[in-house]
């Protein structure tokens, strides 16, 4: 019993803190994605047992200056090319680093994304921040994650990958997808942005990529011997434990949101 009700204030103080943060504005939607970024990295490397040393650092930087052009370029119109340029720079040496599959992961799972993920706060509302797509996609989430492990605990009996994540079942994956489409309906009236046809396509999108980056990172838990990715969030492990599904999630949501908008 106290191990889930500090499982759910945990929860409830993140949904506040995600909420409040992408709805009051850019600039603390953005220290939001900074920190989450910044104490990722930590745990990806700590999980790995290796230092940030000088060539791990070369990708923590690139990947700090992307998030960095991505901000100014949205809030100021600042210039591209200069921090780009040095993020480049940054990078070349990374595909020869020794440990380069975990220097390429820090810019490719964890910079990228949560830069698609701030970029989506920009996708609907002509050139001003609106907080409603990204907290959108982060309800989706949060619903699926919910909705699967209900139906897992009812209704599972056939294991989905039970060398990797023992406890996922093919019922809950499947009950949390179409329960999640089916609530995702009611975003529009709820977030005052977009329509079915928006935010359907993008619950079944977050319901599939969503599970690949759970599992992905159960896979990487397991390689490291490690049981939660940190301690920082009581009852949920570490951030990669709880924002593993947006770092596979956030690319594919915003390249689908730009398409759909070009769409009559």
């Amino acid at each position: 019993m106290k191990e889930l009700f500090i499982r759910s204030a945990t929860g409830i103080l993140i949904i506040a803190t995600i909420g409040g943060a992408l709805m009051w504005g850019p600039h603390s939607a953005f220290a939001l994605v900074a920190a989450v970024y910044a104490g990722s990295v930590m745990e990806f490397y700590r999980m790995h047992r290796v230092s940030l040393r000088k060539e791990n650092l070369l990708a923590v930087g690139a990947g700090a200056l992307f998030l960095l052009q991505v901000y100014l370029t949205l809030n100021f119109r600042f210039h591209w090319m200069p921090l780009l340029a040095c993020a480049m720079l940054l990078a070349m040496p990374l595909p020869w680093l020794k440990e380069k599959n975990l220097a390429l992961q820090v810019i490719f799972w964890l910079a990228i994304p949560m830069a698609a993920m701030y970029a989506l706060g920009w996708t609907r509302s002509f050139g001003h921040w609106s907080g409603s797509m990204p907290l959108g996609l982060m309800i989706l989430l949060w619903l699926n994650d919910s909705l699967a492990y209900l139906f897992g605990s009812v209704l599972g009996s056939h294991a989905l990958a039970p060398r990797i994540s023992p406890g996922k079942t093919w019922e809950g994956f499947f009950g949390g997808l179409l329960s999640t489409a089916a609530l995702s309906v009611l975003l529009p009236s709820v977030l005052g942005v977009g329509n079915w046809k928006l935010w359907l396509p993008l619950a079944v999108l977050t319901g599939i990529l969503g599970l690949l980056g759970d599992l992905h990172e159960s896979r990487l838990k397991r390689r490291c011997q490690v049981k939660d990715s940190g301690r920082l969030l009581p009852g949920h492990g570490g951030l990669l434990d709880r924002f593993d599904s947006l770092f596979f999630v956030s690319v594919p949501s915003f390249l689908l949101v730009m398409f759909l908008s070009l769409l009559p």
